[in-house]
Order: C-alpha cells, then structure tokens, then sequence
C-alpha cells in the first residue's frame, strides 16, 4: 500500500508557483543582488563604514529569513513528493 503526504502548505504559500510564491521568490533574488552589490561599495569594516554595514548586515538578516523560509518550503514539498521535477529544479 502506497500512501502520500498530505501536507497544508498554504500557510507558507496558496500555491507552488503561484503568484505569491512568485513574487516573493523574484524578490528574493533582487535583494539578494542587490546586498551583494552594496556590500562591494561599503568599504572595509571601521569606524567609517560602521553605519554603511549596520544597514547591510540588517538587511542580510532579512534576506536570511527569508531564504530559510523558501527552502523550509520547497523541503517540504519534495518530502511530500520527491518526484516532483518542479521542486526538484526550485532547490
């Protein structure tokens, strides 16, 4: 006998590839782009750049969180279905 996880997910996203788990992933990507951008303008840690890296390491937290929460969300759809080629190329 087989049997299938049935997992609620909607409190993570309605759907897998829908419009909010979109946006929020494309987001994520900019940001991510973004704070690798700044981070090479900032300069070397000092008393100069305190501010500059008080601002990136904030905005690194946020951009961690939210990339946890990604990934907590595709693992959890590829343990419900490892088959899925659609989560497998999202990880």
């Amino acid at each position: 006998m087989t049997t299938q996880a049935n997992w609620d997910m909607t409190p993570y996203f309605p759907s897998f590839e829908g419009a909010e788990y979109t946006s929020f992933r494309d987001e994520l990507a900019r940001d991510v782009s973004d704070l690798q951008a700044d981070i090479a303008t900032v300069g070397p840690i000092g008393p100069g750049s305190q501010n500059g890296w008080q601002l990136l390491l904030a905005r690194l937290e946020s951009v961690f969180a939210r990339h946890r929460h990604l990934g907590s969300y595709l693992g959890c759809l590829g343990a419900a279905d490892a088959r899925d080629a659609a989560v497998k190329r999202a990880t």
